[in-house]
């Protein structure tokens, strides 16, 4: 059958940063069964799951999100595997936000503007956490198509490098001749 209209019509232009309603449902449901499933609650499952929407956005390290969730309202058995789920939570939950991208690339199917090898210099500062400022120069080391992905560093010749996304990138940056 054929469709009506591509995919890239569907799609907003603009790359997900978040997972959608279902996505975070779906996964407070299956986090909070995991909790019950280990006997690290007998909570109901609902108290359990506002708790973990209260420790959102998941940046501290596991024991400091066990401290926090003491505080919550069901009740928790901490012990050393129950601080180690809680330390994969920020990596479980930014997983949902890179299946939202990878799809959103397949559908868009965004292209980089340089190419592996190219130099760039910044002309403003990245991003408010991130100390690359304007006048660094840099090569493009890679490309991650999955992701549309820039790999750079100020070595050509490094083996590794910063992600940056293709647009953020492109944005903020010239290429050399």
């Amino acid at each position: 059958m054929n469709a009506l209209f591509h995919d890239s019509e569907v799609f907003v232009r603009e790359r997900p940063t978040k997972p959608t309603k279902k996505q975070t449902e779906d996964f407070y449901n299956s986090k909070a069964q995991e909790i019950i499933y280990n006997n690290w609650s007998y909570s109901p499952i609902i108290r359990i799951i506002i708790d973990l929407e209260d420790l959102y956005p998941f940046f501290s390290s596991g024991y400091e999100l066990a401290t926090q969730i003491e505080n919550l309202s069901a009740k928790y058995l901490i012990n050393t595997e129950f601080i180690e789920f809680l330390e994969d939570l920020y990596h479980d939950y930014s997983q949902l936000v890179n299946i939202n991208v990878i799809e959103w690339v397949k559908a868009i199917q965004p292209m980089p503007l340089w190419k592996i090898g190219d130099n760039i210099k910044l002309t403003n500062k990245l991003t408010n956490s991130f100390e690359y400022y304007p006048d660094k120069e840099f090569f493009i080391i890679g490309i991650d198509e999955k992701e549309a992905r820039y790999i750079i560093n100020p070595d050509k010749y490094f083996q590794g490098g910063t992600l940056f996304n293709y647009e953020l990138l492109e944005s903020c940056a010239v290429i050399l001749q």
